[in-house]
């Protein structure tokens, strides 16, 4: 009982992390909602801050 509650409670985070509202709970059932609007979620948990992976003004052929 103890590993699927920390089971539970790491899906749980995840699912926050990714700003997803936990819409509705029945025992073993959740189901959960995305946001309409991935950008503003970003914004309030200040992700784009952070370095994005390709700048614009990178050369597209500089891995290969």
């Amino acid at each position: 009982m103890d590993d699927l509650n920390a089971e539970q409670t790491q899906i749980e985070q995840v699912a926050r992390s990714l700003c997803w509202k936990k819409v509705v709970q029945r025992d073993d059932l959740a189901i959960w909602q995305k946001p309409f609007n991935h950008i503003d979620c970003k914004k309030t948990r200040e992700v784009l801050k952070n370095p994005e992976f390709c700048r614009h003004d990178q050369d597209p052929d500089m891995a290969w």
